[in-house]
């Protein structure tokens, strides 16, 4: 399930049901909702809340002066809360803030969010007063298949969880947890326990002691776990490196007017770098090697859906290529 991009103005919301507990652990209250939506955009959705994030919500309604005669339920029910919106939704100063369009997860797709592309970009990141986040996560994506994690849209709540990690100083310990729970409900790109199917045949690797000891961008498990292969895709709008566009073009620069047989492209990880070297040097043999066997099924994975024949994908430690 990907979560669409809604924007409009709220005209009905009803709590509908208790749902199991969500990735985080805790129950949550199912919101579905109508909005006087934005031509082409969807007109009902809906959203899950916890208890916590419904107290959350009207402390925020107390905090921007618009809490008045809401009688917050003393007790988390279906009917007590939905009553409680009910109420909500007869104040239309809160129907058009902030907090609303939040609790409820839209007006709000953070595409407009360059990140590391731009100096000016990053201070939107890092600095709150220069980019408003919102005030609660949207509704999380269910990605079930390695092809969804490659072909699936980004969704906002991907992008609000790179943005979080990247505001959550004062509370990292509580980011973390909340990153690595929802990390574990992508797909893992495991394979064989001994890495043979991505392994150059007949070779062992010795993994270097320090490869895994600083988890790198925060990633729970660092990049041998496969759960983080898709988050780290995504970084290809947000990273500079990561844009095939402009590794194409500096590569151009640089060696557009070579005729090489035979590329080594190390620490490739999804590969694309090796895709776009693929593409300029048709006639050569690109060798994309990486430490991490998740991310290099996962680019076996991506190579196949975009038919690209002059590449061989390995698990490898570049520091003994002797198999070559």
């Amino acid at each position: 399930y990907l979560p669409p991009y809604y924007e409009g103005t709220p005209t009905f919301t009803t709590v509908s049901s208790l749902d199991p507990p969500d990735f985080r652990g805790e129950e949550s209250y199912r919101i579905e909702f109508q909005l006087d939506a934005e031509t082409g955009m969807p007109q009902e959705g809906f959203v899950h809340r916890s208890w916590e994030d419904f107290k959350k919500f009207d402390h925020l309604l107390t905090t921007h002066l618009l809490n008045f005669g809401l009688q917050f339920p003393t007790e988390p029910t279906i009917d007590n809360l939905d009553a409680y919106m009910k109420r909500v939704m007869e104040h239309s100063a809160i129907l058009r803030s902030n907090p609303l369009s939040d609790f409820l997860g839209i007006n709000w797709s953070g595409r407009d969010l360059k990140f590391l592309q731009s100096l000016p970009d990053f201070m939107q990141v890092v600095i709150p007063a220069l980019y408003r986040a919102p005030d609660f996560a949207p509704e999380p994506p269910i990605i079930d298949t390695e092809e969804e994690c490659i072909t699936a849209d980004e969704t906002p709540f991907e992008i609000y969880v790179y943005l979080m990690a990247f505001r959550s100083k004062e509370i990292l310990d509580q980011y973390l947890q909340f990153f690595k729970s929802f990390m574990d409900t992508y797909p893992s790109f495991e394979g064989l326990p001994d890495n043979s199917d991505v392994l150059p045949e007949g070779v062992e690797i010795v993994m270097p002691p320090h490869f895994n000891m600083t988890f790198v961008h925060f990633l729970p498990g660092g990049y041998l776990n496969g759960h983080t292969v898709r988050i780290s895709y995504l970084g290809k709008t947000k990273f500079n490196f990561l844009d095939e566009a402009k590794i194409g073009e500096w590569l151009t620069k640089l060696h557009g007017d070579k005729n090489p047989k035979r590329i080594l492209d190390i620490g490739t990880g999804p590969g694309f770098s090796a895709f776009v070297l693929a593409e300029m040097f048709p006639e050569s043999e690109i060798i994309a090697v990486d430490l991490a066997a998740p991310y290099i099924r996962m680019a076996r994975k991506w190579q196949e859906l975009r038919n690209i024949t002059n590449i061989k994908f390995y698990h490898a430690n570049a520091e003994d290529l002797s198999w070559l």
